[in-house]
């Protein structure tokens, strides 16, 4: 499967009104409608905690499932990303954490639990609308627990320039660990297929990465395994892709036959071309980002 990634600046249909990177519904559904007509098979895309709950007691579904919608009616899965609980700049969810701050992928400790609640809530509506309308929840819709948490990648805060690769350990930190556990224990996705942690993969630390986070425990839980995969060594994505894969397949014990995607990939050149050779590795799904 050919996947679409509808996310970062200018095409990041998740976020609702009230965030200041929000897409009407018309610009959502013109870029839904270029990725069938690019014949993507599905969309990868943000679970906008910040939008669907933008302060404590208010709960906002609907941006969330008119994406659902838009890409069930054209035979297309829905991903969606969940990375972020509230947000630091969210002053009533500040004032709720008791002035406590978070970087953007890691809620403060006492909102953990109202966060969680939230999603299974959203996932309860998803499940619900998608049976109403005839579609089946387990292959329309597809929920992400976590984005990018190694350390030196997104959920890093002391990472301050996105543009150079990461210079970390690999290894996620306590409180991220903490966190993806809770998440990945605590979700109810009442069948739909739940996909750990995406994994950012940079060159220097891809293999304590992935060694770090496919060994944990609560991993088990999740149906298929998302690594992701840039131009940062010497090659290509695709000789990057054959040597993750092959350090994947010596984790057996914790990958357990579940399947790989390639949830991020992107580039120069054709992209179709280019994510099909990396299907050519026996992957089943690969998304590309640009």
């Amino acid at each position: 499967m050919r996947i679409r990634n509808l996310t970062g600046k200018g095409q990041n249909i998740g976020h609702g009104p009230n965030n200041p990177a929000y897409l009407d519904d018309s610009r959502v559904l013109e870029l839904i409608q270029q990725a069938y007509d690019e014949g993507y098979t599905g969309v990868r895309f943000n679970w906008a905690f910040d939008s669907m709950c933008p302060e404590p007691g208010v709960f906002h579904v609907e941006r969330l499932l008119f994406i659902v919608e838009a890409l069930a009616s054209r035979g297309m899965i829905a991903w969606a990303v969940h990375q972020a609980g509230p947000y630091p700049n969210q002053p009533k969810w500040r004032a709720v954490a008791s002035g406590g701050t978070w970087h953007p992928c890691l809620p403060y400790w006492t909102l953990q639990q109202e966060v969680l609640e939230s999603i299974n809530e959203a996932l309860k509506e998803v499940w619900w609308w998608l049976t109403d309308n005839g579609y089946d929840p387990r292959q329309a819709f597809y929920f992400q627990a976590g984005n990018e948490h190694g350390d030196g990648g997104v959920g890093d805060p002391t990472r301050d320039d996105y543009t150079k690769p990461k210079s970390g350990t690999g290894k996620l930190s306590i409180g991220m660990a903490s966190w993806l556990e809770r998440l990945m224990m605590g979700v109810n996705t009442l069948g739909m297929p739940l996909i750990g942690p995406g994994m950012e993969c940079q060159a220097d630390s891809m293999r304590d990465e992935i060694w770090d986070i496919t060994g944990r425990p609560w991993m088990r839980r999740a149906d298929i395994i998302d690594v992701h995969c840039y131009d940062d060594v010497d090659g290509n994505a695709v000789d990057k892709a054959r040597d993750l894969l092959a350090w994947i397949g010596q984790r057996d014990e914790f990958t357990g036959g579940r399947p790989v995607w390639i949830g991020e990939t992107g580039g120069k050149g054709d992209p179709r071309q280019q994510c099909n050779a990396l299907l050519a590795l026996g992957v089943e799904a690969v998304g590309w980002l640009g």
